[in-house]
């Protein structure tokens, strides 16, 4: 899988979240798209590598692709002090649980848009966690 962060709908953004990302990371929207879309994408890609894709044909495989934890990632964004940490896997484990902080779960038949949706999502989600401190 590879991204490649073009003009798309996800390097566009409102002016509340872009002046957000620039107040805490003094860098736009757009240039943290491209750092966090690209290491997620590692980071997924060397997941995906090692989980055997599921075959999906009836409506059972559904379900349990659905509730089968092997088939998914957890991932967070934190914000803080000026930096940015993707964190992956069970979120007990996280070293630091201050700063701003987004997540998604990703599965193994992600694509690479799906990757890229996820990473602004994970963005804007540490804009809305503003409103919760």
């Amino acid at each position: 899988m590879s991204i490649v962060a073009g003009e798309n709908e996800y390097l566009t953004i409102d002016r509340y979240t872009d002046q957000w990302v620039q107040k805490k990371l003094g860098l736009s929207y757009q240039e943290l798209f491209k750092v966090v879309s690209v290491k997620l994408d590692q980071i997924v890609s060397g997941w995906m590598a090692q989980v055997d894709k599921p075959i999906i044909a009836t409506d059972e495989d559904v379900y349990e692709f659905f509730s089968n934890k092997e088939y998914w990632l957890n991932l967070r964004l934190q914000i803080k002090g000026g930096q940015w940490t993707l964190w992956s896997g069970d979120s007990s484990f996280d070293a630091d649980h201050g700063g701003n902080w987004g997540g998604v779960s990703v599965n193994c038949l992600f694509t690479s848009e799906d990757i890229m949706a996820a990473a602004k999502a994970m963005i804007v989600d540490c804009c809305n966690s503003d409103f919760w401190h």
